[in-house]
C-alpha cells in the first residue's frame, strides 16, 4: 500500500535504499516494494507509507526531515549489510560518518552528522519489541553497531529528528539467498524476508499503540 503524503498521521513509514556501488540490486529496495503491498496492514486499517531512498547523505537527511514532520507512529528502515548472515535490529545511532567512504553520488560526508546533537542516540522506544523479536527467532539479533555509512546516518537522523511519540528502528538485512545456494547458507530468500519484515512491522506498531 503506497501511501500519499497527505495530512493523516501514518501508522507506519517503511524505507529502503536504492542501488549503490557494489550493490546494484539492493535487497532492501525489493523488500520495501514487497511490503508496500502487504495485505495484513490493510486488513488492520493501518495507514502505511513507503519510501525508497537514494544512497546519499543529503537525500537521507532531507527524507527523514519530511518523515519527521508527518509524526508517524513507527518509522521502520531497512538497509543491506553485505557480509551479514542474520537480520540485525539496530538500536544505537552514532553521530559520526566515515570521511573516507563517499556515498553513491561520490560525496564525502562531514565526520559529524549533526553538529550540536548528542554523540549517540538509543532507540529506546523499540526496546521491548526488539527484545521480543530477537529472543524468539535465531535469524534475528540485536545490534549496537550500525556502521559508519548511510544506514547509521539514516538511523541517527531519524532518532534525532523524530519526536518521542514516534518509534524508530533500523533493520540490517543480509544479501538474499540465491536460488542455487550452498548447503548451510542460512540467508533468507525474499519471501522469508518479507514475512519477517511484516512481523517486525506489526510488532512495532502494536507496541507503539499500546504504549500510547
Amino acid at each position: 500500500m503506497q501511501g500519499k503524503w497527505g495530512e493523516t498521521r501514518p501508522d507506519l513509514v517503511i524505507t529502503g535504499f536504492g542501488a549503490f556501488p557494489g550493490m546494484p540490486d539492493n535487497p532492501s529496495s525489493r523488500l520495501v516494494k514487497r511490503l508496500a503491498s502487504e495485505q495484513s496492514f490493510s486488513r488492520m486499517g493501518w495507514k502505511v507509507e513507503t519510501r525508497l531512498l537514494a544512497v546519499s547523505y543529503s537525500a537521507a537527511r532531507e527524507a527523514i526531515a519530511g518523515i519527521a514532520r508527518k509524526a508517524p507512529r513507527v518509522v521502520l528502515m531497512f538497509g543491506v549489510a553485505g557480509k551479514a548472515k542474520r537480520i540485525r535490529l539496530e538500536v544505537l545511532g552514532i553521530n559520526r560518518a566515515s570521511p573516507v567512504h563517499p556515498d553513491a553520488t561520490r560525496t564525502l560526508p562531514h565526520p559529524v552528522l549533526q553538529p550540536k546533537s548528542p554523540a549517540r542516540l538509543h532507540a529506546k522506544g523499540a526496546g521491548l519489541a526488539v527484545a521480543a523479536l530477537s529472543g524468539r527467532d535465531p535469524r534475528i539479533i540485536r545490534s549496537r553497531n550500525a556502521g559508519r555509512y548511510l544506514c547509521n546516518a539514516l538511523l541517527y537522523h531519524a532518532l534525532d529528528q523524530c519526536s518521542a511519540d514516534t518509534m524508530v528502528l533500523f533493520v540490517h538485512i543480509p544479501r538474499l539467498r540465491p536460488v542455487q545456494a550452498r548447503r548451510g547458507d542460512q540467508r533468507p530468500d525474499l519471501a522469508i524476508l518479507a514475512r519477517i519484515g511484516r512481523d517486525i512491522a506489526i510488532k512495532l506498531v502494536k507496541a507503539q499503540r499500546f504504549r500510547a
